[in-house]
């Protein structure tokens, strides 16, 4: 598998780095959904730490990400109608926004709470703002809009995929999925080019 993107397939790199989001927003959505039932504990005290730390892996990702994407050119959308090429980038420039925006409402939410960001044990961030009582509700009401709009916008991305796959049978799904090689052409395959 090569790393850099080709016209009709994603390398290694960006296979990489979009798996890497998956399995961290995996992680990090059921933590937030736990930890806020959990009575105040040291559980709870890690709990916090782990969804923030993550948080913040997920931030540091979605910049390479989008450094990458930058630098690489990535391979040409599968043939289909013009709507659905718009509506796909404006998924994506929705799903980038929302994995910039969360982990930084984050980050200032612990600020305004003056409870400090420690990744994984290793560092304290930089407080970006003073703590300040009456910012942390209205940036809690924020970080969990932009938490729910990043889950409907994967449910969307998902579901997106699976009808390219199932429906019209194309290598939407097939070219980003980790370790696919080269594809055999079938009755199926609406696209004919042999990969690259």
């Amino acid at each position: 598998m090569p790393l850099r993107d080709t016209d009709d397939r994603y390398g290694g790199v960006t296979k990489l780095l979009h798996w890497s989001t998956v399995a961290a927003v995996a992680a990090t959505v059921p933590l937030a959904f736990v930890m806020q039932d959990m009575p105040a504990s040291l559980d709870k005290f890690r709990a916090y730490g782990w969804h923030k730390s993550i948080g913040i892996a997920i931030l540091a990702v979605t910049l390479v990400r989008l450094a990458w994407r930058l630098a690489t050119p990535r391979p040409a959308p599968v043939a289909g109608p013009a709507w659905q090429a718009r509506a796909a980038a404006t998924a994506h420039a929705l799903l980038y926004a929302c994995l910039l925006a969360l982990p930084i409402l984050g980050w200032l939410h612990s600020a305004a709470a003056n409870t400090p960001v420690a990744v994984f044990g290793l560092f304290v961030l930089p407080q970006p703002i003073a703590p300040d009582r009456a910012l942390v509700e209205p940036l809690a009401e924020a970080h969990a809009l932009v938490a729910w709009l990043l889950l409907a916008l994967i449910a969307l991305h998902v579901l997106a995929a699976l009808k390219h796959h199932l429906l019209d049978r194309d290598r939407t799904l097939l070219r980003m999925l980790p370790l696919t090689g080269r594809r055999s052409t079938g009755p199926n395959d609406r696209e004919n080019r042999d990969d690259r």
